[in-house]
């Protein structure tokens, strides 16, 4: 048989959420289909309406054995690069029907299998010490602003994101121990920095009409969630935003490491370090103007060459669990979107490149 084109269903459950309208819950299934001529089409496009159909019967069985909202399955098909929209097919709950969500969707999105969205889960680092701007302590709110638009838009693009956030804007355990604090106490001290942080950052976000929700490895139930892994897994794929605070919980740990630990643990499949750089270099650039800055790295170099990617707890993490790092500059416009976008920006780690 000739193959002169491909028809691609596509069909998305969309479970309803209160908060933000409907999304996408499950996703999605393909058939790449022959025909030899344009008459063929039809009965295809017949064929693909009526597995359609049974997917929606499928899908009654999510309602009442698993998912307990509204589902409506999409079906959508596109021809020769061209999309076509065959329908949509409603779940009754009750005496009524689910309406379909009118301008939600990105249909070519759909068409081409989310080859556009290169990660489905990721996790973004935040430096404390990003958040304050220009200014010499505490959070700017024009920066706060500007990252909760970014991250805006790339939740609305589909990608699940969690963050960690830093405290060093605010106090650093390292700095607090050097002057003689007790380094445990110290840690704790940065640890609560970065609830702070998180609280802020999740009210930006609410005012992008982002959902999210901060949860923190000390317990403080009165202003956010204790950590539990599979609440935030659970919050993630009904696309809210998840904000880790409080460190891991421990002292001695970085922010870096409770990120390469959280991002172990959701499964995300990329860590994104915003920083005040625009990569990882060979020496210190503000110091050196002959630093060169590296566009990739294994994580052998880096750990051999002992560079400023993250501490080596927080790479060892990575590397173990084959966690590629993106390290970027917070401060160029777009730059959160471009990284999840799978576009070359700051430096990446891979765990399967070679040590040069």
């Amino acid at each position: 048989m000739s193959k002169t084109g491909d028809l691609s269903l596509a069909v998305g459950i969309f479970q309803e959420d209160p908060e933000r309208g409907f999304r996408i819950s499950a996703l999605l299934i393909q058939l790449p289909v022959f025909y030899r001529d344009v008459e063929a089409h039809g009965a295809v496009e017949h064929f693909s309406t009526v597995l359609a159909k049974a997917l929606c019967q499928f899908a009654h069985v999510l309602v009442q054995f698993r998912v307990h909202a509204d589902l409506v399955p999409l079906l959508f098909c596109s021809h020769g690069g061209n999309s076509h929209k065959l329908g949509y097919y409603g779940i009754p709950k009750g005496t009524g029907s689910v309406s379909p969500p009118h301008g939600l969707l990105r249909w070519d999105l759909f068409a081409s299998g989310c080859e556009s969205m290169p990660y489905r889960r990721v996790l973004l680092k935040l430096s404390g010490e990003a958040l304050m701007g220009e200014q010499s302590y505490g959070i700017d709110p024009s920066v706060i602003q500007r990252i909760a638009a970014e991250i805006a838009g790339v939740v609305a693009q589909g990608t699940e994101m969690a963050v960690v956030v830093g405290g060093g804007n605010i106090f650093r355990g390292l700095k607090g121990a050097s002057a003689g604090m007790d380094r445990a106490t110290a840690d704790y001290v940065g640890m609560l920095a970065t609830v702070m942080n998180a609280m802020t950052l999740q009210d930006a976000l609410e005012r992008q009409q982002v959902p999210c929700r901060v949860q923190t490895a000390i317990a403080m139930q009165e202003v956010a969630e204790p950590y539990i892994r599979r609440r935030a897994m659970r919050h993630l794929e009904n696309g809210r935003v998840v904000i880790f605070g409080g460190g891991c919980g421990n002292p001695f740990f970085t922010t870096d490491t409770t990120a390469a630990l959280r991002a172990a643990e959701i499964g995300a499949q990329v860590v994104f370090k915003a920083t005040k750089v625009d990569g990882v270099y060979n020496k210190d650039p503000a110091c050196f103007s002959d630093a060169v800055r590296y566009e990739t790295l294994s994580f052998q170099e880096v750990l051999r060459g002992e560079l400023a990617v993250m501490d080596s707890t927080a790479i060892a993490l990575c590397k173990d669990n084959r966690i590629p790092i993106v390290v970027f500059n917070l401060f160029e416009a777009g730059n959160i979107a471009r990284a999840v976008a799978g576009e070359p920006v700051g430096t990446a780690v891979h765990p399967d490149l070679a040590p040069r």
